[in-house]
């Protein structure tokens, strides 16, 4: 069942919200595989801190991932269509994957000149 829920998040000593799609065991194996677009955030919340690799075989385009730990963000990569691994430098607890089309959250987290470096 995905439902969505509003995720408090810290970055920069700001403060903010992000309204997303909270995924279930079956829509955590899927993600954003065979999807030609999507306009919702994805949540991945895990039970347990982990340091797990994500790949991006099977999506058609490229999106933000956010990784988070005890509601900070510290890490962010945009993770580009068919890449084999991605992996954050520490563990994490939750994990957002955003599509690049949502701008306003990409340009808080990313900033307009860095986007697509």
């Amino acid at each position: 069942m995905h439902s969505k829920i509003n995720v408090n998040l810290f970055y920069r000593a700001r403060k903010f919200k992000i309204r997303a799609r909270k995924l279930g065991f079956f829509g955590m194996i899927r993600g954003l595989m065979f999807r030609r677009s999507i306009k919702d955030n994805l949540l991945f919340e895990f039970p347990w801190r982990n340091k797990w690799r994500i790949h991006s075989w099977f999506v058609f385009f490229p999106f933000l991932a956010i990784w988070i730990r005890k509601d900070r963000v510290f890490e962010w990569k945009i993770v580009k269509p068919w890449r084999t691994y991605v992996t954050p430098n520490k563990s994490f607890d939750k994990l957002i994957e955003i599509p690049l089309s949502n701008s306003k959250i990409v340009n808080l987290i990313v900033g307009k000149k860095e986007k697509f470096k």
